[in-house]
């Protein structure tokens, strides 16, 4: 039978296997057909995060999905470490094999310890499996459960598409914005980190920024400005409830379109724009990470799969035209324009969104029920008074 866990646990699979599978290929066309079916593995990753914003109370969902990101920044960190150390003196086939490591360790443990989301089994009248895993969470934190019981208000959802996500009006304005916050996320974040070695290519002399891309580019600046990405969600874990979302992405995205835009000058510097790409990196990785946590706030279980699915997906268009927005069709001036123009649109979509810091799922993610073909289900464990409670929308 399917399920979220395991859709996941295909993804991770596939990214591992072809990923190890690309350090074999011999010519242009093997790497880009292994390469393209990591993109599909890619795609199912956003089933693992939706997954732990179910499980997560309200009170601490939003920090906790910012914790997740270390894991990003962490792996853009190895990922330059090795090419920094493999690439040159051994090649790019052991750096391939280097850079799918994580993912091998990463599918081992959640093989071992991923479970299934409770919210989603109750929606396919599956209760007495999320009860039980309920149960296993509320004995690893030393809850007790000797009085409780499985309420389900109603029958579970018909079938539901991403249609769905414009079909409805209570999900149209937050499908079409929010997918073009995610658009966003996927340009500025892609094009500033791809802008990078532009700027930072060898061979720079007297302060001056180099006007093509090359693959010999400074690890040692990728490096620093990676880090940068750290800062950044330090401070999106002291904005992400106070002031909120929405605040959190607006801002940071508007950062990253000013530092973006900056970029452009090649008069200011090396050394300046090395400063302004870091604030620049902090800002995106702030903003998307904000972006990642608010998504299954948004919309309601019933969808919540197909919808992180959506606006996965208008990242990656966005990633994909990212190289072409900084490629050499485009001077630097210009290439830094698209980005801060992209970036603050994204902001200013973000600022539409309604605030989600503190809701319950059930609350911020409320359908009525006439826009679905049956009522919504609603999943609640109620036990003694001094016994937390658990809900789902």
């Amino acid at each position: 039978m399917y399920s979220r866990a395991r859709a996941f646990l295909l993804s991770s699979l596939i990214i591992t296997t072809f990923g190890f599978l690309t350090a074999l290929c011999q010519g242009f066309y093997s790497l880009l057909i292994m390469r393209a079916i990591v993109g599909v593995g890619v795609a199912g990753l956003p089933v693992g995060f939706d997954i732990l914003a179910e499980a997560m109370p309200s009170s601490g969902r939003g920090k906790f999905g910012f914790y997740m990101e270390f894991f990003w920044t962490a792996g853009g960190l190895y990922v330059v470490l090795m090419a920094w150390l493999l690439l040159e003196q051994l090649g790019w086939q052991i750096f391939t094999a280097a850079a799918a490591l994580p993912t091998l360790v990463a599918s081992l443990a959640g093989y071992m310890s991923l479970p299934e989301s409770p919210r989603w089994l109750v929606d396919m009248d599956r209760e007495s499996e999320a009860l039980a895993i309920v149960k296993s969470w509320a004995k690893s934190n030393g809850v007790d459960m000797r009085h409780q019981q499985l309420i389900k208000s109603s029958h579970h959802t018909d079938n539901v598409s991403v249609l769905d996500l414009f079909r409805r009006s209570a999900l149209r304005w937050k499908t079409f914005a929010h997918s073009l916050v995610w658009f966003s996320f996927g340009v500025s974040y892609y094009g500033i980190v791809m802008l990078l070695p532009r700027i930072f290519k060898k061979g720079v002399e007297s302060g001056e920024v180099a006007q093509s891309c090359e693959l010999d580019f400074d690890n040692k600046d990728l490096l620093i400005s990676s880090s940068a990405e750290i800062v950044g969600l330090l401070l999106g874990i002291c904005m992400i409830d106070y002031p909120g979302r929405v605040f959190t992405q607006g801002f940071f995205y508007a950062i990253t379109g000013v530092c973006s835009f900056l970029l452009g000058f090649r008069s200011l510097g090396l050394q300046f724009l090395t400063v302004v790409a870091s604030i620049g990196r902090l800002g995106a990785m702030a903003a998307s990470s904000a972006t990642w946590v608010q998504c299954p706030e948004l919309f309601p279980t019933a969808v919540r799969g197909e919808a992180h699915a959506f606006m996965n997906l208008s990242s990656k268009i966005g990633a994909f035209l990212a190289p072409f927005a900084i490629s050499d069709l485009f001077t630097q001036w210009q290439s830094a324009t698209i980005m801060a123009v992209v970036s603050l649109m994204g902001a200013a979509m973000a600022l539409t969104l309604p605030e989600t810091a503190g809701e319950e799922l059930s609350a911020v993610s409320e359908v009525p029920e006439t826009q679905y073909g049956s009522d919504q289900s609603d999943l609640e464990i109620s036990q003694s008074d001094s016994d937390p409670s658990y809900s789902s929308d």
